[in-house]
């Protein structure tokens, strides 16, 4: 597991945190969790940290989920950390958007799980499911003040960026997608 310094709000996307399950990073006020595997409770817990780093770089953060077609599903420990990260973090957290890049059968059940990670929680901040990035960005740069500092996020730069973390983390070695 890589653990990438912090730095400050900018027009780049930042690397936070990469393993084999995991990619987390920001964009400007947007938190960016990518789950390449099924989350572990050390994985949900490692994402818990990824917030309060997220929080000391920007009070208010807006995050995007993306879980990979591989991924597999979390069990209901898991589930239930990451609902309460979810309500640890409510007052820093402007919104949240899932995708779910599977398809079919498989994409229905991810679909579910992240929806149950939603009911679990308390957090009174606005959440959404969706089956594309471009889809979730679009949503997620209409709930969120989105910005990259003192400027206005559009979905196409969150969209790439991203793809930038994807990129990034593959060049590192990780099976990205």
């Amino acid at each position: 597991m890589a653990i990438f310094p912090p730095s400050n709000i900018s027009g780049k996307p930042r690397l936070f945190l990469l393993n084999s399950g995991l990619i987390v990073g920001a964009y400007g006020n947007i938190c960016i969790i990518v789950w390449r595997a099924a989350p572990t409770n050390a994985t949900a817990e490692q994402v818990g940290g990824e917030y309060g780093r997220m929080r000391s770089e920007s009070p208010k953060f807006g995050t995007i989920i993306v879980v990979e077609e591989a991924s597999g599903l979390p069990d209901e420990r898991a589930r239930k950390i990451i609902a309460n990260h979810m309500d640890t973090f409510k007052s820093s957290m402007l919104c949240m958007g899932g995708v779910q890049e599977a398809t079919g059968f498989r994409g229905a059940a991810i679909r579910s799980a992240m929806t149950a990670v939603n009911l679990l929680s308390t957090a009174p901040f606005p959440r959404t499911v969706t089956a594309t990035v471009e889809e979730c960005a679009n949503w997620v740069v209409s709930h969120c003040p989105a910005r990259v500092g003192n400027t206005p996020m559009s979905s196409a730069a969150l969209v790439n960026a991203i793809a930038e973390l994807r990129r990034e983390a593959k060049g590192k070695g990780a099976q990205a997608s």
